[in-house]
């Protein structure tokens, strides 16, 4: 029985095959591979990061977000109750309820303390409503708007404001400010 150069290469092939996985079940070797995976919400503490502790329990903040254990990893968190910092992240949004004003970043409600010249995290205030992160673009004329950007084209970008999509000439844009990320669920 003669084989050609391809036949000889797939008997080849079949036997390395057969010796690297020496008859293993390869199910197993695939439950393995998915065993290690990770959930999506577990992260890898950031470098730069404070620890905070709240009533006894451990958290560590970086850049206005807030973690907490969750087994061998952590999950990103809205701020505890009662945490404190010196200076607000860059993105956060004033809410007024009434004549107080709260600062909210990333799901957490903020309040400034006068006496400690801190922020302390609060719990949402009850008549509050997160107002909706909107994205901002500057023009070159010194005017801009408000909305969601939804992309663009070579020549124009697309934002949707107040329900209603608009198109705008990409030589008009200077900038564009995206909104702080949305926050994370509550725990």
């Amino acid at each position: 029985m003669s084989f050609g150069f391809h036949g000889r290469t797939a008997i080849l092939g079949l036997l390395a095959f057969l010796l690297l996985f020496g008859g293993k079940n390869l199910s197993a070797q695939r439950r393995e591979r998915v065993g290690r995976k990770r959930s999506p919400d577990v992260v890898v503490l950031p470098r730069e990061r404070t620890r905070v502790v709240v009533s006894g329990r451990e958290y560590f903040y970086s850049k206005g977000v807030y973690y907490r254990s969750s087994g061998r990893a952590y999950v990103a968190i809205p701020g505890p109750v009662g945490a404190r910092i010196r200076v607000l992240p860059a993105g956060y949004t004033v809410v007024r309820v009434g004549v107080t004003p709260f600062f909210l970043y990333y799901g957490t409600y903020y309040r400034f303390d006068a006496p400690t010249r801190q922020y302390v995290v609060v719990a949402p205030p009850a008549q509050a409503t997160a107002p909706q992160s909107l994205d901002r673009i500057d023009f070159a004329d010194g005017q801009s708007v408000s909305g969601m950007f939804e992309g663009g084209t070579p020549d124009s970008i697309q934002v949707t404001v107040e329900g209603t999509i608009q198109s705008y000439a990409i030589d008009r844009v200077v900038a564009i400010h995206f909104a702080p990320p949305a926050p994370p669920p509550a725990p």
